[in-house]
C-alpha cells in the first residue's frame, strides 16, 4: 500500500490538474483523502460498494472505482461527475494509483527479499528464482553496516536511502541498532573506492543529520548467494573494531589483521598469555607515557619521527620509554618486545570484552 503522504500528494495533484473533486478510501472503507465537502458523507455507500463485486459504478452523482493489486482491493476512488470527461478522469486517476501502489509493493517485496538474503534464509535455487521475479540482476555488491552512536534515529534510514541508487542498491534493517547498505560496486575501479564510500557515508551523516556513526564493511560479493557472507564480515568488522580499533570510524574486514584472530581467543588463553607477558605485575601506565608508546608504534618504532609528532625533544621521548620499560618490563624499542606488548594490549582488551559480556548476560 502507498504511504499516506505520497498518496495525498498524488491525489491532490490529480485533483488540481483535472479540476474534479476526488476522494480516496482504503480497503476497509476508511477515508484517506477527500476533496468532497463535507467529509465522510459517503462512507456508507463506499462500504456497500466494497461488499459488492463491482469494479466500477455510478451512484449519488459520483463515480466509484475499485483499485486492486493482485486481485486484492487496495483503494476505492470517488470522482464527482461534472461532465462527459469525468469517467476518463476517474480511469486515469485509478490507473495512476494502481501503478503507484504496485511500485510501492515491489519496493517492499525487494526490501523483504534482501533482509532474507542477508540472514541466509533462502536455498540457492529459491534465492535466484525470487530474484528473477523481482527483476534483480546479478551484480557485484559490498555490505556496509552502519551503526549509530546512541539511539538509532529514523532520520538515519531516510538519509541512507537518499544516498542509494534505487535500481541497484538496497538499504534495509535487520536489527534495532544498525542499518545495512548493500552497495552495487560495479562502477568501483578498485577496493580503495570501497573505503572511500565508507568514509563518505560517515562524513555525510555527520554533516547532514548530525549523527555520528561507525561503518563496517565486508569483502565483495560476486553473487547474490555471497551477500550473506559479506554482511557477516561487516558485522564482525564492527564487533572487532569496537574492541581493538575504537577510534576508527570505518572498519574493513580486510584490514582487521591480528584483531580478527585475537577476537576468537577464549578467556583461558587470554589469561594465560597475559601472565606470560606481564607475570604478576599490575600494569598502570600514565596517559603521557601511553600516548608516547602508541605514537611510537604508529611511526614504526622511529624515535625521531615520534618525537617530532609529539613536539618533544628526542631525549624526552627516550626518558618516557625508559620509564615505560621499568614499569612494564618490556623495551618497546626492541622489535620482539614491541610485538609482545602490542599483542598483550589487544588480548587484555579481548579479556575485558569477554568479562563485560558475561556480566551483561547475568
Amino acid at each position: 500500500m502507498i504511504r499516506n503522504a505520497r498518496l495525498l500528494e498524488v491525489v491532490r495533484e490529480i485533483q488540481e490538474i483535472s479540476k474534479h473533486e476526488l476522494a480516496v478510501y482504503d480497503e476497509k472503507g476508511v477515508l484517506l483523502f477527500s476533496g468532497l465537502p463535507p467529509k465522510g458523507e459517503l462512507d456508507a455507500e463506499v462500504r456497500e460498494f466494497l461488499s459488492s463485486q463491482a469494479l466500477e459504478q455510478e451512484a449519488f452523482g459520483f463515480l466509484f472505482f475499485r483499485i486492486e493489486e493482485e486481485e486484492k482491493t487496495e483503494y476505492v476512488l470517488l470522482v464527482r461527475r461534472q461532465g462527459e470527461d469525468s469517467r476518463m478522469v476517474g480511469l486515469l486517476a485509478a490507473n495512476e494509483l494502481k501503478n503507484l501502489s504496485a511500485a510501492y509493493r515491489e519496493q517492499a517485496d525487494r526490501n523483504t527479499f534482501m533482509q532474507n538474503v542477508l540472514l541466509g534464509n533462502y536455498l540457492t535455487a529459491d534465492l535466484y528464482r525470487r530474484a528473477e521475479r523481482l527483476r534483480i540482476k546479478s551484480s557485484r555488491w559490498i555490505c556496509y553496516v552502519i551503526e549509530a552512536e546512541g539511539k538509532k534515529e529514523p532520520s538515519l534510514l531516510a538519509a541512507l536511502r537518499s544516498m542509494a541508487d534505487k535500481q541497484t542498491d538496497f538499504v534495509t534493517e535487520t536489527d534495532e541498532k544498525s542499518v545495512v547498505f548493500v552497495k552495487d560496486i560495479r562502477s568501483f575501479r578498485g577496493l580503495e573506492e570501497a573505503d572511500t564510500f565508507a568514509k563518505t557515508l560517515s562524513d555525510t551523516l555527520i554533516s547532514e543529520i548530525m549523527i555520528k556513526v561507525r561503518v563496517g564493511y565486508g569483502n565483495p560479493a560476486e553473487e547474490l548467494s555471497e551477500i550473506a557472507r559479506s554482511y557477516q564480515e561487516a558485522e564482525l568488522s564492527l564487533s572487532v573494531g569496537r574492541i581493538f580499533y575504537a577510534r576508527e570510524q570505518t572498519i574493513s574486514y580486510q584490514h582487521l589483521g591480528i584483531g580478527r584472530l585475537i577476537y576468537q581467543l577464549p578467556e583461558s588463553l587470554c589469561e594465560m598469555y597475559i601472565r606470560e607477558v606481564f607475570g604478576d605485575r599490575e600494569i598502570h601506565i600514565d596517559e603521557e607515557t601511553r600516548q608516547a608508546v602508541e605514537k611510537f608504534f604508529e611511526n614504526s618504532l622511529n624515535i625521531a619521527e615520534t618525537a617530532r609528532q609529539l613536539y618533544v625533544h628526542r631525549n624526552t621521548l627516550v626518558y618516557r620509554l625508559d620509564r615505560f620499560q621499568k614499569e612494564v618490563g618490556l623495551d618497546v624499542r626492541n622489535f620482539e618486545d614491541a610485538i609482545s606488548f602490542k599483542i598483550a594490549m589487544m588480548v587484555r582488551a579481548q579479556l575485558k570484552h569477554i568479562r563485560e559480556g558475561r556480566g551483561t548476560r547475568k
